[in-house]
């Protein structure tokens, strides 16, 4: 079983962003969760349960294909099942209100200005290097790719 790190969502909320830099990647999520809402809400309008289930499928389809081909990352599903499938409900509403660009510039300056992340948050250069957590490249150079 893999290690948790994070006790609440506040505490992943920026690691899940930094795991959705590039546009590509929050777009698959965008479109997987809206046809999931729209499978459910064909399920609960038509009787016809099955729809459920794979609009469920259908979100995590798109963005396990999102992270493998566009962002090259591992899903944080997978070790933070719960807080993921909240992440991308948070993410799908920051994206309708227009407000996932804020959360996109508070991660990329922290990375460009040599903060480290790992599956626990981000750290300032001076902690990370006290505490040899290094920092990861990739996530910087996505940061340009917002």
């Amino acid at each position: 079983m893999a290690e948790r790190y994070h006790r609440d969502f506040a505490s992943f909320w920026y690691y899940y962003v930094s795991q959705h830099m590039r546009r590509g990647t929050r777009a698959m999520h965008y479109a997987g969760t809206w046809l999931a809402l729209l499978a459910i809400a064909a399920a609960v309008g038509t009787g016809t349960w099955w729809l459920a289930p794979l609009g469920v499928a259908t979100t995590y389809l798109f963005a396990w294909v999102s992270h493998w081909a566009i962002e090259k990352n591992r899903p944080a599903s997978f070790v933070y099942p719960g807080y993921s499938f909240l992440g991308d409900l948070v993410l799908f509403g920051r994206i309708t209100t227009g407000h996932i660009g804020k959360d996109v510039e508070v991660v990329a300056e922290r990375l460009a200005g040599g903060w480290a992340v790992d599956r626990s948050g981000f750290y300032p250069p001076e902690h990370a290097r006290a505490h040899g957590i290094s920092t990861d490249r990739n996530l910087v150079s996505h940061a340009a790719a917002r």
